[in-house]
């Protein structure tokens, strides 16, 4: 489990007693100085930081970078991520973001920790759910039905419909790749890439 270093901000304090529930120590700094100080002593596998004040907000990042470059970064922020963007720019970190609504989605912050921590970062697994079947498709018309039975796996899974609309997001357009750009003939040719995408065809038997 990961040793977790939380700045006091409402967000982050009210996430601290579900992370520890989940396994994961926590310790609260009262300010950037304090957590600085802590840092200093010893190391942490993650710091949770709201950014309200974008300036001081990516100063102890970069702060933080330069103390324990083996500590991931997870910024909670108060605005969109466009507003962000002018700070992002020029900087490798931080890669982990959460949008502040309010409260911090516990959830999401618990699998991205773990992500982190795990360094297993991909797979709908790391929602609690496992696959159980291979489901194929022979031509681009077949994808809906595919999706639909995809979604309402994750749905009765209890996986969050946020996540699971990302996940049809993604699905469709990896179906749509591999029928139309990831076939190749004999000759070397891909030949439905240059097809209209609402078209419809039967893929062969060895594509």
């Amino acid at each position: 489990m990961a040793k977790i270093l939380l700045m006091d901000e409402p967000a982050t304090r009210a996430a601290g007693p579900a992370l520890e529930a989940m396994g994961h120590t926590c310790i609260l700094a009262s300010d950037a100085r304090e957590a600085e100080a802590l840092m200093r002593e010893g190391p942490f596998d993650v710091l949770v930081l709201e950014i309200r004040d974008k300036a001081e907000g990516f100063r102890f990042l970069d702060k933080a970078r330069d103390l324990r470059p083996e500590c991931r970064g997870v910024a909670v922020l108060a605005d969109s991520l466009e507003e962000y963007f002018p700070e992002l720019l020029g900087r490798d970190r931080p890669r982990n973001f959460l949008a502040d609504n309010g409260a911090i989605d516990v959830e999401d912050l618990g699998v991205t920790v773990r992500k982190l921590s795990g360094g297993d970062i991909f797979g709908i697994e790391q929602y609690g759910v496992t696959p159980v079947e291979t489901l194929k498709l022979r031509s681009p018309a077949e994808k809906y039905p595919v999706i639909e039975r995809v979604r309402d796996f994750y749905l009765t899974r209890g996986v969050a419909p946020r996540i699971v609309r990302n996940v049809e997001l993604i699905l469709n357009e990896l179906l749509m790749n591999a029928m139309f750009d990831a076939p190749v003939d004999a000759s070397g040719a891909r030949p439905y890439n240059q097809r209209d995408r609402s078209d419809n065809f039967e893929l062969g038997e060895a594509e």
